[in-house]
């Protein structure tokens, strides 16, 4: 390792692009309730947005300083708002369809009102309060990653907390009730490790290729050790999703060898051979059709029920996919043509179309 230097070219981070929209595509997945071996594979979709967040938020910022007041406020609404729209239109338009077909509504107040303040409700919305704790730490992280010239005084500090956090973790977990380590884990707990994540991810633009592979394999080798203990001690394969609330080493390695061959992935020629347009516009509408595919979710999931195969959960994810996809593209053409709904939805983001 070195000092701070690029060793992977920053262009326009169409790379960035891909990664995000990668991440927000598997989390999808996840909710198709795939096999056991396909939902383990892409168990690192949390982890891949948060790296691709902070490498995206690094390379914005390399030559520039961050307006903290400005950034935040513009973080905020840009998260907050179109969740809140969206949390609206979904409960107001299940609200009208149970009195259309005379059925209960589903959802109670505290299920509602969870919702809104992103504590489990409805589900799905949980990964905003993570990305609200990020945009929090944002000023402070991107700091001490410009005032840390030194790899191993940064590393080591990351090291260094993230082995505190996870005697935090084997503490808490003993002294308190499950309910309250949920809850603590929840709103404290996450921030720490996370937070590691975010760091690593401002950084590794910095690395070289062959670093980068190396971290990959030897979180991979940990990974399959861990999996092993764990196997002898309990006499079963333990998926990682075991250990994602709150996440730990297991989880972490696992999600750490996909990030970074998915890294050096994204600038190969592979990648850079997919139109530039349409991953923009993908990656510039992903908070959109995240937030679609939970209405996408909940219409295609009472005409095809979940069976646990390959063959319906692939199916069922590329409904919701078009499904999304389909919506955002008809609130992006009726939001540009009404200044004050593209303000609601967008925040100052201009409105594109795909190429």
């Amino acid at each position: 390792m070195s000092n701070v230097q690029t060793r992977i070219p920053t262009q326009r981070n169409f790379s960035l692009d891909f990664m995000r929209f990668l991440g927000v595509l598997v989390i999808i997945y996840a909710h198709t309730h795939p096999p056991d071996w396909i939902d383990q594979i892409r168990n690192f979709g949390t982890p891949l947005l948060i790296v691709a967040s902070a490498a995206t938020y690094a390379y914005i910022y390399r030559s520039r300083s961050l307006d903290v007041p400005k950034f935040l406020k513009k973080r905020v609404y840009r998260l907050l708002i179109p969740l809140w729209v969206f949390l609206t239109f979904f409960f107001g338009s299940i609200a009208l369809l149970s009195l259309v077909i005379n059925k209960p509504y589903p959802y109670d107040t505290d299920t509602i009102f969870e919702s809104y303040i992103l504590h489990d409700g409805i589900g799905y919305v949980w990964i905003f309060k993570v990305y609200l704790y990020l945009a929090f730490l944002t000023p402070p992280l991107l700091a001490f990653y410009r005032n840390t010239r030194s790899d191993l005084r940064y590393y080591g500090i990351l090291l260094v907390i993230f082995a505190l956090y996870s005697v935090l973790c084997l503490y808490y977990e003993r002294s308190m009730s499950e309910a309250d380590y949920n809850l603590f884990s929840q709103y404290v707990l996450t921030i720490l490790p996370y937070g590691v994540l975010y760091c690593y991810g401002l950084r590794l633009h910095t690395l070289r290729k062959q670093t980068i592979l190396i971290i990959a394999l030897l979180s991979g080798f940990l990974c399959g050790l861990m999996a092993v203990y764990l196997y002898q001690t309990t006499g079963d394969w333990v998926p990682t999703q075991e250990y994602k609330y709150p996440p730990q080493l297991y989880y972490l390695s696992y999600a750490l060898l996909w990030i970074n061959l998915i890294y050096l992935f994204a600038y190969s020629r592979v990648v850079k051979n997919i139109p530039t347009a349409i991953m923009q516009w993908l990656s510039e509408n992903s908070l959109w059709i995240y937030l679609w595919h939970i209405l996408a979710i909940n219409v295609w999931d009472r005409i095809i029920p979940h069976d646990g195969t390959f063959t319906t959960s692939f199916f069922k994810f590329w409904l919701y996919f078009f499904t999304s996809v389909g919506i955002v593209l008809v609130q992006n053409e009726i939001s540009s043509r009404i200044p004050w709904l593209r303000l609601l939805l967008n925040g100052d983001r201009k409105i594109k179309k795909v190429a």
